[in-house]
């Protein structure tokens, strides 16, 4: 399974409608209780494992939609497509899952937006916040 599904549209956020919002999401993804459902990112990071590929979930991409990219903007410290980075565990963190991975290295794959997409050495790919990677410097 990839870890992006096309779609036409985005649909809502299953948690989001069940408290009477309404809010896209960026995911269909299984829950840690093991359903699974369309979710926003917020709804995401608090309510799955935050692993993206099979048996996990897909971030969802709208066709005919540009892709955001990263741009460093005068900031060397953040990442760009192809950079080989660091996870930080950071006192921040939303997921204990980061405090496993602190020192782990991977290349960006892709950016959602808010997100990075990680591949890390394990073959699995993470979506993490700025905050929790770092860009290893090229020599």
């Amino acid at each position: 399974m990839s870890t992006t599904a096309r779609v036409e549209s985005r649909p809502d956020c299953d948690l989001c409608q069940s408290y009477g919002q309404r809010t896209s999401a960026v995911y269909d993804a299984r829950t840690r209780q093991g359903a699974w459902a369309y979710l926003c990112l917020r709804h995401f990071s608090t309510h799955t494992e935050g692993r993206l590929g099979t048996g996990y979930g897909q971030r969802l991409v709208v066709e005919g939609e540009e892709r955001p990219t990263p741009k460093r903007h005068g900031h060397p410290h953040l990442p760009e497509v192809g950079d080989e980075v660091v996870v930080r565990h950071g006192a921040s963190a939303w997921n204990a899952a980061l405090a496993e991975w602190e020192g782990s290295r991977g290349e960006v794959v892709g950016f959602t937006g808010t997100y990075y997409q990680v591949r890390l050495s394990d073959g699995d790919v993470r979506d993490l916040h700025w905050q929790h990677i770092e860009r290893v410097p090229t020599p």
